[in-house]
């Protein structure tokens, strides 16, 4: 049950997709921009591919299918209200999308090579736990990667970069505070503030980042706790 939301909307792609066309498809293009490698990287460990490999099905390149299922279905208004009449989070609806799309293309590459039936047909019936995971994966580290970006850009804008560079150099590089303050020019102190100075800006950009994938403001903190769960080295959920 945790792939359905409550009924109420209030997100960023929401309240795009209820605007003018020129909005819808603003919001369909930052879409396309945040499912294209997710959705290669499923592909790619996917029974679709194996298939492909086996010579059954000519599926051709990996990004050229990903390109076509989201310029046809992703950018289209039409997707996305059904989306939203679905209750999925919104990544669920577009890898189950997905795989009909495949399933579609299977068909119609063994229509055109007049094969006879195979088991392409039974490809991906069942969502697959390494391939599904590796897509969430990717849509995770996609989602850290811009909320970082932002953060990183609004404490330039305040002339608090150092702020970012010693964030940074903590938790991602591993190294303790007590060898970063003096090469920062900070107290212990002034590096706790900045710190937690971070850490505020970034919970704000992941928000943001969150809402335009569809994430209301009251499923923020269970989506980060799924985030954290995608990202772990041992990939337990």
């Amino acid at each position: 049950m945790d792939d359905i939301f409550p009924s109420t909307h209030d997100s960023w792609l929401c309240e795009m997709l209820d605007g003018p066309p020129e909005q819808v498809e603003r919001a369909a293009v930052s879409l396309t921009a945040r499912y294209r490698e997710p959705l290669r990287l499923y592909f790619e460990g996917s029974s679709f591919r194996r298939l492909g490999a086996q010579g059954l099905v000519d599926f051709g390149d990996g990004e050229d299918l990903v390109h076509g299922f989201l310029a046809t279905r992703v950018a289209r208004a039409e997707f996305l209200a059904a989306w939203r009449k679905s209750g999925m989070r919104l990544r669920r609806f577009v890898i189950n999308g997905f795989i009909f799309y495949l399933r579609e293309q299977a068909r119609a590459a063994r229509r055109r090579r007049s094969r006879e039936q195979t088991v392409a047909d039974g490809a991906g019936e069942a969502l697959e736990d390494d391939s599904i995971a590796d897509f969430d994966r990717a849509w995770a580290v996609s989602v850290i990667r811009e909320a970082s970006e932002k953060t990183a850009a609004s404490l330039a804008d305040r002339g608090r970069a150092k702020h970012w560079e010693l964030f940074r150099r903590h938790f991602v590089d591993g190294v303790p505070y007590g060898e970063l303050v003096e090469p920062f020019g900070l107290t212990p102190s002034q590096a706790a503030s900045a710190a937690r100075d971070v850490a505020f800006e970034l919970r704000r950009c992941l928000r943001a980042v969150l809402s335009r994938d569809g994430i209301t403001e009251a499923d923020v903190g269970p989506e980060l706790a799924l985030i954290e769960q995608m990202l772990r080295p041992d990939g337990r959920r």
